[in-house]
């Protein structure tokens, strides 16, 4: 759940981004297909970059085997001064599952909302008149409705069809020909996971924009006077249409679109300032792979809901779980017994495992968590001699056993290798490395 809550995170920022760069360097431009090149370009950089951390392909997964290995046992520590580290923040818990719980619950509203339009807008097309031409299905209904396209289909009342219908099929054909509706398709579907976000609609709205100038651009161009066909827009232009993911033809501002007709075409040098949104990209990468942004995003992958709220509930006992005999027993028995797999060994595999470790009101090993896993069956070893442990003494509450939490480091390392331990309490295993 972390994971993508963080993705999601990134991914908002690369809207803020790419929907301030578009209007700043490109709104303005008559390029009409580049400009819907890059929005839809941009759409789909938005939800690849925060995918990217280039830091993480260099880990490679290894094949399990299992050997001994030569365990150094002169780090050990009290166990229970650490144990204060596993209480998570109260306030950042009711944060984390508000953001969650309201996230889940838009996105559910917003695909419910969603799927009506379609339905409502198959269910029109369904009962109104077909007439088939070879490039599209023109759909005459009665009563009033704004004219408007999507996929092959001309959607127009039986009054426009008889008054205005050269200069609204023109309209919408063209809009048919330039496969509009498949890139507002393509937005609507991602835009669902971006419901929350501003620059993400605002980035829809101007991809519609660029359909309309395109659309527009397409009609004059076939001979129809641009007055007539200026007064016909703004005699459309009362109210809005219900289907947001359909082309329509009174969509987006009037005066811009009247703007842009007007308009001279765009020098072709222009074309230039469209190079400068590579560099933003890389940048990009660059910037989720940066260590401070990969350990954010590393805090909200490895935690669970279920996690935090378990933690949440534990207080800090009065008597602390303890390991039968002195402290130090419990790492004497994990460096006795803990193994270092040999193809890990050689294929030059070493870290720091952490893990916590929770006691159970009986005292035995109830759960073992990986907080920073570093291989996957580095991980599998440390869970496996945690599970091996005896029964503890179970913490206790007002002298009542409850379930506690205790905190293990195990550092895997070859003889002479320079990784140091973080802490005084870790269990450091050393292995012989690559043969």
């Amino acid at each position: 759940m972390g994971i993508f809550i963080a993705y999601i995170l990134k991914s908002s920022f690369c809207f803020v981004i790419f929907y301030l760069l578009y209007k700043w360097m490109m709104a303005n431009e008559t390029f009409f297909r580049l400009n819907r090149t890059v929005i839809l370009v941009f759409w789909l950089l938005a939800f690849l970059l925060p995918a990217i951390n280039p830091s993480e392909l260099q880990n490679a997964n290894l094949v399990m085997d299992i050997t001994n290995g030569s365990i150094d046992m002169s780090n050990y520590a009290a166990l229970v001064k650490n144990s204060d580290k596993i209480q998570t923040d109260h306030q950042s818990y009711i944060i984390y599952s508000l953001i969650c719980v309201v996230y889940f619950i838009g996105l559910l509203i917003i695909t419910i909302k969603q799927i009506i339009i379609w339905s409502q807008l198959f269910r029109l097309i369904r009962k109104g008149k077909h007439i088939n031409y070879d490039s599209y299905c023109l759909v005459i209904v009665e009563g009033e409705q704004y004219p408007f396209s999507w996929m092959k289909y001309i959607i127009i009342s039986e009054k426009d069809y008889k008054e205005n219908h050269v200069e609204i099929i023109a309209h919408e054909k063209a809009h048919i020909q330039h496969k509009h509706s498949l890139e507002l398709l393509i937005v609507d579907v991602l835009l669902l996971l971006q419901w929350f976000n501003p620059a993400a609609w605002l980035l829809k709205q101007e991809m519609q924009s660029v359909h309309e100038y395109e659309a527009d651009n397409d009609v004059l161009s076939v001979g129809i006077d641009a007055k007539s066909y200026q007064l016909l827009l703004i005699k459309k232009a009362v109210g809005t249409s219900r289907y947001t993911m359909a082309n329509s033809f009174n969509h987006s501002s009037l005066k811009k679109r009247i703007t842009m007709m007007l308009k001279e075409k765009s020098n072709p040098w222009a074309r230039a300032k469209y190079v400068m949104a590579l560099p933003l990209a890389a940048l990009s990468v660059v910037a989720f792979a940066h260590p401070k942004v990969s350990e954010v995003s590393k805090t909200f992958s490895e935690s669970k809901i279920s996690e935090l709220w378990t933690d949440q509930q534990e207080k800090m006992p009065d008597v602390k779980a303890k390991f039968p005999g002195d402290e130090k027993e419990a790492y004497r028995f994990i460096a006795k017994n803990i193994k270092y797999p040999a193809l890990a060994q050689e294929a030059g595999v070493e870290g720091r495992v952490e893990c916590l470790v929770t006691i159970g009101t009986n005292g035995s090993i109830k759960n073992v968590r990986i907080t920073k896993p570093v291989n996957k069956y580095l991980d599998k070893e440390v869970i496996r001699i945690m599970n091996e442990m005896p029964k503890w003494q179970p913490a206790q509450i007002d002298g009542k056993a409850v379930e506690s939490t205790i905190p293990f480091g195990v550092v895997f390392k070859f003889d002479g290798s320079n990784i140091q331990s973080e802490s005084d309490t870790d269990i450091i295993v050393v292995g012989y490395g690559p043969k």
